[in-house]
Formats: C-alpha cells, sequence, structure tokens
C-alpha cells in the first residue's frame, strides 16, 4: 500500500494481507532481512515521510492522526500542531519541519509545521490552473522547495428533458 526508500538505500514497504491489518517494514537494498518499521496500527500515507537523515518517519495513527515514529527503535509521538485531516508532503532539509496540507480544499495551503514545538507558518499555496478540480490527490515537496502535485477534476453535463411521463 506504501513504499519509499530509506536515504541510506533501504527500501521501506507497507503492505496488507486480505483480511488483515497494514505492516510496515524495513529492508535491505536487495529485498531481504525485513524489521518491523512501525508499531501496530500505524500506517504510512501521503508521499516523502522519510525525514532527510532516515531516523525519522511521518506516519498516521489507527485515528488517522499525524504521528513522528523514530525508526531505530520503532516507537511514535504526535506531530505537534497538526490537524485532523492534514497531510504531510515532506521534510525541510535540516529535518526540523514538515510540509502539511489540506488536500481537499482548493486552492490548498501549504504550512511548514516544526516537529519539536508544533509552530506553525504559511509556505505556499498551490491553484491549480483548471475549473472543476476537486481537491489534491498527492502534494509532494522536496526539500529544495521543489512541488509536485496530482489532483482530480469533475467534469459533468446537465440536461432539461420536458414533456416526460
Amino acid at each position: 500500500t506504501w513504499a519509499g526508500w530509506h536515504p541510506d538505500g533501504r527500501i521501506v514497504i507497507e503492505f496488507a494481507r486480505p483480511g488483515g491489518k497494514s505492516v510496515a517494514y524495513v529492508l535491505s537494498p536487495d529485498g531481504r532481512n525485513p524489521a518491523a518499521l512501525l508499531p501496530e496500527g500505524v500506517t504510512l500515507r501521503g508521499a516523502n515521510l522519510m525525514s532527510p537523515d532516515g531516523s525519522r518517519i511521518v506516519a498516521n495513527d489507527a485515528e488517522g492522526r499525524l504521528v513522528v515514529c523514530t525508526i531505530a527503535a520503532p516507537a511514535c509521538q504526535p506531530l505537534l500542531g497538526a490537524n485532523d485531516g492534514e497531510a504531510v508532503a515532506g521534510w525541510t532539509p535540516d529535518g526540523k519541519s514538515v510540509f502539511v496540507y489540506r488536500g481537499k480544499v482548493v486552492p490548498t495551503q501549504i504550512d511548514r509545521l516544526e516537529v519539536g514545538s508544533g509552530a506553525r507558518s504559511a509556505w505556499g499555496t498551490v491553484r491549480p490552473n483548471f475549473a472543476a478540480v476537486a481537491g489534491l490527490g498527492t502534494l509532494i515537496v522536496s526539500p529544495d522547495g521543489a512541488m509536485a502535485y496530482a489532483y482530480g477534476r469533475n467534469s459533468c453535463e446537465l440536461y432539461v428533458i420536458k414533456g416526460l411521463k
């Protein structure tokens, strides 16, 4: 259900067995030696979740709240200052802050959220140039500030029919 790379080349992968809960593992670069990455009930959603130094990863707890988890000894703490329904788009180069956004709102405000204190500041806004945008599906912010995003568009037609019996 999710995959990414650890800065040291290891593979981070989350999968769900039919009828089971999602489980996240970190594997060697050749795909061997799986080790549990997250406590039970914690899942990966979003992009660029791994801190630049590879020591932490942002995840969602069983209630969907954002948490910051250490990788060396799997343990998670709430991401201070995060609001319900927000997603993480990436980390700052120094690993002190993450970029958060609420994807179903257009235009989409991106905030910089300090991991240690929960202090929040406005960082940027995404305004797709097309009508009928249904919200961002994915937003990725690289450490150097480049952005990539995907969005859905709704298209519909309205018909007026008269004289039906």
